[in-house]
């Protein structure tokens, strides 16, 4: 007997066989790094995560067919709820990088992926709030947070210098952690210079002032460094390079202490390493620093997301502009003709994974 051919959006396996040809072919062809390889491969995990715990279906066996809209966005609520407790900034990056691979499909099989891409073109993002977008630290919790690390310990050294160190640079935290000593070049006016590559490798040169460089130079030389381009400067008591989750730990222990001690300050309902950068970017705006400036120091791809910190920084603004107000109209006189007319004018187990996505 002849056997049935299913459609090819019904094929179980093609849909894994191209996840698999799409991570690699992010990195080979398209030239993206590990790093968003990785994100990527996150974001495939916990689908099959969701597909094998909501509906018992293994990895291999999804098809195209069944990521159906209503199955697409119960993954995205999934992902929200107590158990994974996402933000939806985070949910809308997972559903990014099924869209990138849908797109990657429909080049490579039109006819299985045709209605798996107009599916998600139905889906709508996570609505984010301004605090899970653009939480940030005060002028004055930044300097609180900068005192509280103890400097008799090894790891209060770390921090005592990894906490300004960040608010100078606006660096995120992947780019902390890939930080290399060959990648600081110290300068004879006392400040230094930090070659940072970022996101999508792009690279970017900042100047820090001379007390966060002297910092940064006395931690080297106590970690005996200095004469070794390949160490990574910040490190852990285990590890010889520190990992993102290391950060978020840190800073969830300094905020979770500020937090306790100055009950009336640090607002937020949560923070992150990126409101540190956040805070950078309110300070820059407030000292009128140019955004095309700030811009350019914070690698942003587009000026529109250095805009944000304009908006974070109205009532700053509004003051400003107040105040130049009073300055300009104070020098009019009161007899002016103009003015005196008479008209007023925000993990699990194997659980059907593959190998790959592990």
């Amino acid at each position: 007997m002849a056997k049935v051919q299913t459609n090819p959006d019904q094929t179980p396996g093609l849909f894994s066989a191209m996840v698999q040809d799409f991570l690699k072919y992010i990195v080979t062809t398209k030239g993206q790094s590990e790093k968003t390889k990785k994100a990527y491969k996150d974001a495939f995990r916990l689908l099959g995560i969701y597909m094998f715990e909501v509906h018992k279906v293994s990895f291999e066996n999804i098809t195209f067919s069944i990521m159906t809209v209503d199955r697409i966005e119960t993954f995205m609520n999934w992902l929200s709820t107590d158990s994974r407790k996402c933000s939806a900034k985070t949910v809308n990056n997972r559903l990014a990088a099924i869209r990138s691979f849908a797109k990657y499909a429909v080049n490579h099989n039109l006819e299985a992926a045709s209605r798996f891409q107009y599916n998600l073109s139905k889906v709508e993002n996570k609505r984010l709030t301004d605090t899970e977008e653009w939480s940030y630290f005060t002028t004055q919790e930044v300097m609180i947070l900068f005192d509280l690390p103890k400097h008799n310990t090894i790891t209060g050294r770390r921090d005592t210098t990894l906490l300004p160190f960040m608010f100078a640079t606006a660096a995120r935290s992947q780019e902390v952690c890939d930080l290399k000593v060959c990648d600081v070049e110290f300068l004879t006016d006392g400040r230094a210079k930090i070659h940072i590559v970022g996101k999508g490798r792009k690279k970017r040169t900042v100047t820090i002032c001379e007390d966060v460089t002297f910092s940064l130079k006395r931690y080297m030389k106590y970690r005996n460094i200095l004469d070794s381009p390949d160490a990574y400067i910040f490190n852990t008591q285990r590890k010889t390079k520190m990992s993102v989750d290391c950060i978020e730990d840190i800073f969830k222990k300094y905020v979770d202490i500020a937090k306790k001690e100055y009950p009336d300050l640090f607002n937020f309902k949560s923070y992150s390493p990126h409101s540190m950068r956040h805070a950078t970017g309110v300070s820059m705006v407030e000292a009128e620093v140019p955004l095309p400036v700030i811009k350019m120091f914070f690698g942003h791809s587009c000026i529109s997301t250095t805009e944000i910190y304009a908006k974070i920084t109205q009532p700053h603004l509004d003051q400003k502009i107040m105040e130049w107000n009073k300055s300009f109209w104070s020098t009019i006189t009161e007899d002016s003709s103009a003015l005196n007319a008479s008209d007023d004018d925000s993990s699990s187990d194997d659980k059907g994974i593959p190998a790959f996505l592990k």
